[in-house]
């Protein structure tokens, strides 16, 4: 691939490029959905640097836990770079400093969660075809299938066929932007929208994550299935609790922890 591109005489990392893209068309999303909201638009900056904080420094305590003794040995380079990151980090770094950030505000969590959820799908498109680009790693394992793919100038360079499960995830998370934007018309999808973006999003990255390259955690899965798992089980339980009525024998102790958690 290109790690490198030149723009305008200019040599730009490729990660980078697409990755700024991303943060960027994501943004731009977000904003005309924040503008048709009908909310103040003073929020819109804050809750676009809250994003980026939370994503960067989200992804870096992930890859702690992923790679404690690589980061241990070079934590200044592993911060201060865009290298050893982990998207679920940045994923729920962002969760985060989102709830804080919105706690006591006349628009709730969920309200923003759900303008936010298009450009989250938007944001992976251009971040894998990022690492696509840059040959980064985040391709899968060896394959015989005609579409397989080597990397001889990535960052992280094989020589193998290997499956381009970056384009898997790319095509996948279109589908699921589609999705998004035709379900909204739809009230009772409107107000959910984010719990519909991880039932679908979810089981993209967990089933990706057998043909990729990513260590088992436990149980045979690795860490981005484990929460991947976790994540969808939360938005089947959110959208059914918010259809259907619970059960009025339920102990009122259970019934008032269920709806702390939904």
């Amino acid at each position: 691939m290109c790690p490198i591109i030149n723009v305008f005489g200019f040599h730009i990392s490729s990660f980078l490029l697409f990755n700024f893209l991303g943060f960027f068309a994501g943004a731009l999303l977000f904003k005309f959905r924040l503008k048709n909201s009908n909310t103040e638009q003073v929020r819109f900056w804050h809750i676009v640097l809250i994003i980026g904080f939370g994503a960067y420094f989200g992804s870096k305590i992930y890859y702690l836990f992923e790679e404690p003794r690589l980061f241990l040995a070079h934590p200044v380079e592993v911060i201060f770079s865009f290298n050893g990151s982990g998207w679920f980090g940045g994923f729920l770094g962002c969760l985060l400093l989102l709830y804080i950030y919105i706690h006591k505000k006349e628009m709730t969590f969920m309200q923003l969660l759900n303008l936010l959820a298009p450009s989250i799908p938007l944001g992976i498109i251009f971040g894998r075809f990022a690492c696509f680009m840059a040959g980064d790693g985040c391709y899968g394992i060896p394959t015989d299938l005609p579409w397989g793919m080597s990397f001889p100038n990535g960052t992280l360079p094989t020589l193998l066929k290997v499956h381009p499960t970056q384009l898997y995830e790319i095509l996948a998370n279109a589908i699921i932007l589609w999705v998004l934007l035709r379900i909204e018309k739809h009230s009772f999808a409107r107000k959910h929208l984010f719990a519909f973006y991880l039932l679908m999003g979810s089981p993209v990255r967990f089933g990706v994550e057998f043909i990729r390259l990513n260590p088992i955690l436990w149980g045979g899965l690795t860490a981005p299935q484990l929460i991947s798992t976790g994540l969808f089980l939360w938005a089947g339980i959110y959208l059914m609790y918010h259809r259907y009525p619970l059960p009025a024998f339920l102990p009122r102790k259970l019934l008032q922890a269920i709806k702390t958690l939904l």
